[in-house]
């Protein structure tokens, strides 16, 4: 599990083997064989015991500003298993596999898109528009993303983006006609969103990112080796 440091003055240290962590309010000790990695997104005070011993059982430790951006990282230079990972992730990109699981992905969103659309025809019954024929024609288009498994990612990733943007179009024009008055809207706009749906999506998708980044250094994965969007200068396209 994660051990996230949330509280302005907290004092962790090593404490008979375990976590130990100090607070105004008391303690509590955790086993260090228990953490896959420490997040701190607070001013804390770290004891260097705790720091060896993180180091000792490959428990990296994150920083993250306010909006839980990934901005520092402690652990051993001597990670013999996170070089061992970078290559595997590296070779894992240019793989059949790497494809079928961004088929995976992509069906899983789908899936995540219909049971919206579910939701608000069951809210909204009769009054609902266009969601039954929006449900039908994404079912149909879904199907599309698994001739393109067995293919290499710089084979399949145009035809991917072709059928992911059939299905979006589909989604959000029927999300923006359902929404209440002043929300409704025609199409998913970005950079600058011309909406304040859009608007509010586009702000919670960077929010997400940083999660998304933050788990991928938990992980030990690098976010800047993407292996479905292409690797941009100073991005995490993994996290795209």
């Amino acid at each position: 599990m994660q051990l996230v440091l949330d509280t302005k003055g907290l004092h962790i240290t090593k404490k008979e083997g375990t976590v130990h962590i100090v607070s105004e309010k008391g303690s509590r000790s955790i086993s260090i064989g228990k953490l896959t990695s420490v997040a701190i997104t607070a001013n804390v005070l770290l004891g260097t015991d705790f720091i060896r011993m993180c180091v000792q059982h490959e428990v990296p430790i994150l920083f993250f500003d306010r909006i839980g951006k990934a901005k520092a990282r402690l652990w051993s230079p001597y990670f013999a298993s996170i070089a061992t990972l970078r290559r595997q992730q590296v070779r894992f990109g240019d793989t059949p596999e790497a494809t079928a699981w961004m088929v995976d992905l992509f069906r899983l969103k789908t899936e995540g898109q219909l049971q919206n659309l579910e939701l608000i025809r069951k809210k909204k019954g009769f009054a609902s528009s266009g969601i039954n024929q929006a449900v039908n024609i994404i079912k149909q288009n879904q199907y599309n993303f698994d001739p393109l498994r067995d293919q290499l990612i710089e084979e399949a990733r145009q035809p991917m983006l072709g059928v992911e943007g059939a299905i979006a179009r589909v989604y959000w024009r029927a999300i923006g006609n359902n929404l209440p008055r002043h929300y409704i809207f025609q199409m998913r706009s970005r950079k600058p969103a011309k909406d304040i749906f859009n608007a509010g999506l586009n702000y919670l998708y960077g929010m997400l990112y940083s999660v998304v980044e933050g788990a991928l250094f938990a992980a030990g994965l690098d976010p800047h080796l993407g292996i479905f969007h292409v690797d941009e200068y100073d991005r995490p396209t993994l996290s795209f």
